[in-house]
């Protein structure tokens, strides 16, 4: 190995970041080996070096290797559960490690202790349960308070979201002859994660589906904290007013067009400030579907899928989309290919239009 090249590496690393606090740990049995082959420029002053031994006979290190909720999803006043793993990687036997879950917001801490045996070369869980916690983000770390030649990997942090589930009202523009020919079925299933009538604990999600045609399924949204307009083709004046106000005190409105989506039917939606941009018609594809070209990729709805593994946009075929001339107000953040807009929203965020069922 090219120890020189290696710190010069970390030199640049270090040199280049805006960090206050700059560490480097320099893992080596202290051979002299390999160290003259690269010339190293003198480490920054402001960087705190940590030289760590491996060549001891007897090397003395515990690490909490990992630290995992029992879900993803934890609703306020539940029973949060966490697993952390301890490896001893001594030769000798750890007994009565003391290891230490710590969580805290806006300046509340929970402090749950605990113990662990391990042999040496062994690894082990300790589990740690927290009740109570109120809504919010609690951060904080698992700790196993040893001294040991490698302290920094004695701790682990973790970070618990404790949020009520989303109510989402989906109203279906079409419901269809079958639950599956409905316009909200596969969103519907989506949201849920859970055949109709079954709560999956982890969703974050509490889909409501009504239909068009029944009582005005806008007059109540007291508990709704998203509205979903599937293929709905004209919301009622009451009901664009109510939903005007909905957004106004922080709710979410999400459109999808469709068939029954023309201009005409959501002039009220204009007046009310809730349109992204004007109405066209309706664009076809003839001999090629129509597909995605381009899309905001920092943007919260799309950054996931900046990873490969989750799919490529681009494959998506579309056999109709509706035509929309964006408002000066309105920001693009995914087209069709040859420019048409295929999700619009407004500038606030609260107002999302995407243009296919």
């Amino acid at each position: 190995t090219d120890y020189g090249a290696a710190l010069a590496w970390a030199r640049d690393v270090c040199v280049g970041t805006h960090c206050a606090a700059k560490e480097l740990y320099l893992f080596t049995d202290l051979q002299r080996s390999g160290l003259d082959r690269t010339p190293a420029e003198p480490l920054p002053a402001d960087l705190d070096v940590h030289l760590v031994d491996l060549g001891q006979v007897y090397p003395e290190n515990v690490a909490v290797t990992r630290v995992t909720p029992q879900g993803l999803s934890v609703r306020p006043g539940e029973t949060v559960a966490l697993a952390a793993t301890v490896f001893n990687a001594s030769r000798f036997a750890l007994e009565d490690g003391p290891v230490v879950l710590s969580l805290g917001k806006e300046g509340r801490e929970r402090v749950v202790r605990s113990s662990i045996d391990l042999d040496g070369g062994a690894s082990g869980t300790v589990r740690f349960e927290v009740s109570d916690l109120d809504e919010g983000l609690w951060q904080g770390c698992v700790e196993l308070e040893h001294e040991d030649a490698l302290e920094f990997d004695n701790r682990r942090h973790v970070a618990v979201m404790v949020a009520p589930r989303l109510d989402v009202l989906l109203v279906d523009g079409e419901p269809g002859g079958s639950p599956f020919a409905s316009e909200t079925y596969f969103l519907e299933t989506a949201l849920r994660l859970a055949p109709p009538g079954d709560v999956y604990l982890d969703s974050p999600f509490e889909p409501t589906v009504v239909a068009v045609g029944e009582a005005d399924p806008l007059t109540d949204l007291d508990d709704a904290d998203l509205v979903v307009l599937a293929n709905v083709a004209e919301p009622s004046a009451a009901g664009a007013r109510r939903i005007a106000d909905f957004v106004e005190s922080g709710g979410g409105l999400l459109v999808f067009t469709g068939e029954n989506v023309r201009a005409e039917g959501y002039r009220e939606f204009a007046s009310q400030g809730l349109s992204v941009g004007e109405i066209v018609g309706v664009g076809r594809a003839t001999s090629l579907p129509w597909r995605l070209e381009s899309w905001e990729k920092e943007h919260a709805l799309f950054r996931p899928f900046n990873d490969p593994e989750h799919g490529d946009l681009r494959r998506l075929a579309f056999r109709a989309h509706t035509s929309v001339k964006p408002s000066e107000q309105a920001r693009v953040l995914a087209r069709f290919r040859g420019g048409g807009p295929a999700v619009i929203e407004q500038q606030h965020g609260r107002c999302l239009l995407y243009t296919s069922d």
